[in-house]
C-alpha cells in the first residue's frame, strides 16, 4: 500500500465503521476520532511492513488494543484515585493538589509495605501498581483468588491502622 490514493480510499472507506467498533467499548466520541485517526498514522508509517490484505484486520486489532489500554489506563488512575482516597481522606478528582502531602503520602505506603510479609506486599503491589485482577495474582503467585482476597483485607486494614496511629 504504497499509493497515496490506495490509502485515502481504506481511510475514507472503513473510517466509520472503525469509529463505530471503537465507540461500542470506549462510549466517548472525540476519543474514538483520536484512536482512530492514531491508528491511522501509525499505519501509515508501517505501510510498507504490512501486506495490503491484512490491513484492514491489523487496524481493526489495533484499534481496539488501543480502545482496551484507554480502558485499562483510566481504570488504573480511578483504582490509585481510590486507594488514595481510603487512605488519605483526599479526593484526587478535586483541585487541590498538595506536592508535600503526595509526597508524605507516598513515603507513608512505603514504609507500610515495607513492614508487609514478602506475599502481602507482592499482592498489594501487583494489585494497585500492575493493576491486574485478583485471578491474575492469584494464578501467578500459585495460591487461590479467595487467599489473594484475604491478604488484600489484610493489607488494606493495615493500612487504615497505621494511618490512624500517624495521622
Amino acid at each position: 500500500m504504497h499509493d497515496t490514493k490506495d490509502f485515502e480510499r481504506l481511510y475514507r472507506d472503513n473510517y466509520s465503521r472503525l469509529y463505530y467498533y471503537a465507540l461500542q467499548i470506549v462510549k466517548d466520541d472525540e476519543l474514538c476520532r483520536d484512536i482512530i485517526n492514531d491508528s491511522f498514522v501509525l499505519v501509515w508509517n508501517k505501510r510498507d511492513d504490512i501486506p495490503p490484505q491484512k490491513l484492514l484486520p491489523y487496524f481493526y486489532r489495533m484499534v481496539h488494543n488501543r480502545c482496551i489500554d484507554h480502558i485499562r489506563k483510566e481504570q488504573a488512575k480511578a483504582r490509585y484515585a481510590s486507594f488514595y482516597k481510603v487512605f488519605y481522606g483526599v479526593d484526587l478528582g478535586g483541585t487541590d493538589y498538595d506536592k508535600e502531602e503526595d509526597e508524605r503520602f507516598q513515603r507513608f505506603v512505603a514504609q507500610v509495605l515495607d513492614g508487609m510479609s514478602v506475599n502481602m506486599r507482592t499482592i498489594v503491589q501487583r494489585s494497585f501498581y500492575d493493576n491486574k485482577r485478583y485471578a491474575d495474582i492469584a494464578d501467578e503467585l500459585g495460591v487461590t483468588v479467595s487467599a489473594v482476597k484475604k491478604q488484600m483485607a489484610k493489607a488494606l486494614a493495615i493500612f487504615r491502622s497505621q494511618w490512624r496511629a500517624d495521622g
